[in-house]
């Protein structure tokens, strides 16, 4: 990166919006939680939290290029993409009560609780999930990488199957 302004002005942005909005293990009271981004207080995590995602994404990205902060920023980025993923409608397990579950199957809803669908909700999510796939490295992934310092709490949503 040519110019650092550019990247201290991005780590930033990146480090307000996680310290003051981001679910992380640190402060989320339930492991559905994890990774979402903080709205309102009367508002489980919801969707605005593909945005944030986004931004985790382009900042995982500069750390790469800049050698910065390359562990904080992939960890967020995970906890971002594991909450973008609970969101998605998944054929074995939210599709029950959908009236057409074969248009419904892959799309993304509100939050957790609430099945409500928009196309710009669907465009966030998946672009954040692309922006990661583009930025993550095959190391970067849970599978090859061991989580410390979880609390007990949490600890279930960093579980790796066998």
């Amino acid at each position: 990166v040519d110019d650092q302004r550019y990247v201290d002005f991005a780590f930033e942005l990146v480090e307000f919006m996680d310290g003051s909005f981001h679910w992380d293990y640190g402060r989320a009271q339930y492991a559905d939680y994890l990774g979402g981004y903080f709205k309102t207080q009367l508002e489980l995590p919801a969707i605005n939290s593909c945005g944030y995602t986004e931004g985790a994404a382009a900042a995982f990205a500069i750390a790469l290029r800049s050698g910065r902060n390359i562990e904080e920023r992939r960890l967020s980025l995970l906890l971002g993409i594991r909450f973008v993923l609970q969101l998605q409608y998944h054929p074995e397990r939210s599709l029950f009560y959908a009236p057409d579950p074969e248009t419904t199957s892959g799309g993304f809803r509100y939050n957790l609780s609430y099945s409500r669908v928009r196309n710009d909700y669907m465009y966030h999510a998946m672009n954040a999930l692309a922006m990661a796939a583009m930025a993550l490295r095959p190391e970067d992934y849970p599978p090859n990488v061991e989580f410390s310092n979880v609390p007990d709490a949490v600890a279930p949503a960093f579980e790796q199957s066998p």
